[in-house]
């Protein structure tokens, strides 16, 4: 059933983002295309000018809407009219935040592939090999420098990146879940709920450095990483995961039981 339902956010994502996609890769075309008729008048440089601008906002434009459809897509699904009938289906409240969750990962990464191509594009291949050879060059560096921990340390990356990346959605979630619990100005109440939850992590992580300072903390692990650098990484990327996973898990736990105790639909 999850399939499905991954099946079905799939279309409704694709409704709206790939029409994005196909505007910000006709844009690079467009922009390709202008560099054909390359010349030193000042109409060109102004139209040149014009064409990077518009092409850098709408990449912008296809990152920013594919969080925001993510964030109605969720809320539309699961908390107006469209969710009666979601939750007349045979599906527990986990499943429905894993379809949701999974497909907005899987938009993400869409989004940053089109960017990629759209850069592409735009460049002729030019700056992209360029992008590629100097992604290559830092892991033949890497793999010189930290020898065969080097795929060990790709792979804490990966999964910090993706690990993350989740917990933003989930945190996202839950508070729609929060604030569809409001009377009135529901998103409103979700826009202040993730406001005061990044106020309170902000304050949190200042107190923090602060004690770190004092204490010491960061000149002991300064002088640890110093002395065994390897491990230092390691346990550095495997904290951030292990963090990132708890909070998603919290995040996770609290929007489920929003969802089967605090269900508030339009």
């Amino acid at each position: 059933m999850v399939k499905k339902l991954i099946k079905y956010d799939f279309k409704s994502f694709g409704k709206i983002l790939f029409p994005a996609y196909v505007v910000l890769l006709g844009v690079a075309a467009l922009y390709r295309l202008l560099s054909l008729f390359e010349t030193d008048s000042t109409s060109y440089r102004i139209f040149n000018a014009s064409a990077i601008v518009i092409l850098v906002v709408a990449g912008i434009v296809c990152s920013v809407m594919t969080v925001i459809v993510s964030i109605v897509r969720f809320y539309k699904g699961l908390y107006t009219a469209e969710g009666y009938l979601s939750f007349t289906l045979p599906v527990t409240p986990a499943a429905h935040i894993f379809s949701k969750l999974i497909t907005s990962l899987i938009f993400d990464a869409l989004t940053l592939v089109v960017s990629f191509a759209a850069l592409a594009v735009a460049t002729a291949g030019e700056v992209f090999a360029e992008i590629v050879k100097a992604g290559l060059y830092l892991i033949k560096y890497g793999f010189k420098t930290v020898g065969g921990q080097s795929p060990l340390y790709v792979v804490e990356v990966v999964v910090l990146a993706l690990v993350a990346a989740a917990t933003a959605h989930l945190l996202m979630f839950m508070c729609i879940s929060i604030g569809q619990t409001a009377k009135k100005h529901k998103i409103l109440a979700a826009l202040g709920i993730y406001f005061a939850i990044y106020v309170v992590k902000q304050i949190l992580g200042t107190l923090f450095i602060a004690q770190g300072v004092v204490s010491d903390l960061f000149g002991n692990l300064a002088r640890f990483a110093a002395e065994h650098s390897h491990a230092f990484l390691h346990l550095f990327f495997c904290g951030g995961i292990v963090l990132e996973f708890a909070f998603g898990v919290l995040y996770f736990v609290i929007t489920r039981l929003m969802m089967k105790r605090h269900l508030n639909l339009e």
